[in-house]
């Protein structure tokens, strides 16, 4: 009986983040903030230079301990596809700039989001396979 009710929160988390990530044109912003949120991560919305980005929309870090996430918001999915697509399959370069990360980077999409991670945290790198699924680019692509 205890495995049953396991295993249908299980299921209901995995509908609730897809609901969520597919409601309404895919995930955004505040609702990957929300995400976050309610899987326990206490973040703060870092205000670096956010008009430093390797692609055509500001980067918004977020940090989450000693580790930084950073969220690329397009308008259109079109928009993210054509910025997705000048990022190596590696990630370890975007467009004509060569990165040297000091970690392998996770690069991951929705509809409108890009979110790169640059880390060895296994909660912050199973919430973003739980949200995003497979990195499309980067470590585990």
């Amino acid at each position: 009986m205890k495995t049953v009710k396991i295993l249908w929160v299980a299921v209901l988390t995995v509908i609730l983040v897809f609901l969520v990530s597919c409601g309404d044109g895919g995930l955004n912003y505040d609702r990957f903030l929300k995400l976050l949120s309610d899987n326990g991560f206490e973040y703060i919305e870092v205000s670096f230079d956010t008009d430093y980005s390797f692609l055509s929309v500001p980067r918004r870090p977020l940090l989450i301990g000693d580790e930084i996430i950073s969220v690329y918001e397009f308008q259109s999915e079109r928009t993210m596809n054509t910025d997705a697509a000048t990022i190596s399959s590696d990630g370890y370069s975007i467009g004509n700039s060569s990165i040297s990360w000091i970690y392998p980077p996770y690069f991951f999409k929705d509809t409108r989001l890009i979110v790169n991670y640059v880390g060895e945290d296994r909660e912050i790198i199973n919430f973003l396979h739980k949200v995003f699924g497979r990195p499309f680019a980067g470590q585990g692509s």
